[in-house]
């Protein structure tokens, strides 16, 4: 149950040659889009991974432009997804038939900290947050609290009217960060995260909703 970090390495050259990548520069390199870097960052750091971007310097010392570029456009890209987290504010409240250790209350996944976390009683259960307001969003983060280890092995997120709930996604472990893309925006008041498997009782320490930009929100991303 103990989360041990993996690494993901990945170069910004795109340049195929001799039927690989150059991870060291070379003259006429071309470099990957902000669209590819932001799928890398999903499929790594999105999936309980670190990312490891090689950025190679040129025969100077210094970093192409295009390069710097490419990497401005790219923090720009998340930045205008993370920057507002939709679940800020939401009433949390365990699903009926789901209790929740001492200590471990319902608020912790909406208060910031990572070490501190909503805990069911048994190894699944379901947490719902009454949002603000009607709220619209295409990304799903869940974190762990890692200070209990890794325990998540599958789950479900939900849109809920009243008694009436529908599945948006479901995936396997957490871990450090899940990011789930869904293929297209979900507006709903109310969300469920219902944990359907677990290999001891789990602690979620963030839920969060968010809302990428229009120009970055095509395509059907498979969820795993």
């Amino acid at each position: 149950m103990r989360w041990a970090p993996a690494e993901s390495d990945a170069t910004l050259d795109a340049t195929e040659a001799n039927g690989g990548l150059h991870w060291f520069w070379h003259k006429g390199d071309s470099w990957r889009g902000a669209a590819e870097l932001e799928t890398f960052y999903y499929d790594s750091v999105g999936r309980n991974c670190n990312l490891l971007l090689n950025v190679p310097p040129n025969n100077q010392g210094v970093f192409e432009q295009a390069a710097v570029q490419v990497l401005t456009d790219f923090h720009t890209q998340l930045a205008s997804t993370f920057n507002t987290n939709f679940a800020a504010g939401a009433e949390a409240g365990n699903d009926t038939g789901t209790t929740n250790t001492e200590g471990h209350d319902l608020a912790r996944p909406l208060d910031g900290c990572l070490d501190i976390s909503w805990q069911t009683t048994k190894t699944t259960g379901a947490l719902k947050l009454n949002l603000p307001k009607a709220t619209t969003f295409d990304v799903i983060s869940l974190q762990e609290d890692l200070t209990i280890g890794q325990r998540v092995k599958s789950f479900t997120i939900e849109s809920c009217s009243g008694n009436t709930c529908s599945k948006v996604a479901e995936a396997g472990v957490i871990g450090a960060k899940r990011l789930i893309r869904l293929g297209a925006p979900v507006t709903t008041t109310q969300i469920c995260l219902r944990i359907t498997d677990a290999r001891a009782e789990p602690g979620i320490a963030e839920i969060g909703l968010f809302l990428r930009p229009a120009k970055t929100g095509t395509g059907t991303p498979k969820l795993h």
